[in-house]
């Protein structure tokens, strides 16, 4: 009699075998995109403390270059935490101070505003005067900013100040 041979199919063993690499592999691919999806979230956040600062930064920036005179008794300068109060050419008071994390603007004694959003913090507000000769001195403003990622930025910048 002639034997015949039903040998077309696989076993169990490799079946199972099979299975167990798919998995592997479908839970590598998973790793990867959860990866992938957390670092891209990070870029975008940094991105948007990046963005933020800087415009906050020109802000601050922009605001004191219109000062003329600095109100010495209402400032309280080369402080981590700085509190800036300066006249503009209009005879306008500005004061720039940090509350909790929140760079605040109050212009001529009004209402406190808040120069940026909650998405990052000011860890530092840092004024400094260099030098003073001719009426024109030099006013050095540092800041840090941070986010709830826990990245960090900081900048720094020198500024013309003419003083009356």
């Amino acid at each position: 009699m002639n034997k015949i041979n039903f040998k077309k199919g696989f076993t169990l063993v490799e079946i199972i075998f099979y299975m167990a690499l798919f998995a592997i592999v479908i839970v590598g691919m998973f790793n990867m995109a959860v990866f992938l999806t957390e670092r891209s979230q990070l870029v975008i956040e940094k991105n948007q403390l990046v963005t933020e600062s800087s415009l906050l930064f020109d802000e601050v920036a922009r605001l004191i270059k219109t000062g003329k005179t600095v109100n010495d008794a209402n400032s309280t300068l080369d402080q981590d935490l700085s509190v800036f109060e300066f006249d503009d050419a209009d005879a306008n008071t500005i004061k720039l101070e940090v509350v909790t994390g929140v760079l605040k603007k109050t212009f001529n004694g009004g209402t406190a505003l808040n120069l940026h959003s909650d998405d990052i913090s000011v860890d530092r507000f840092y004024v400094r005067k260099l030098n003073q000769a001719n009426n024109v001195g030099l006013i050095n403003v540092s800041m840090e900013f941070s986010n709830s990622f826990g990245q960090e930025f900081a900048l720094t910048t020198t500024l013309n100040f003419v003083y009356e």
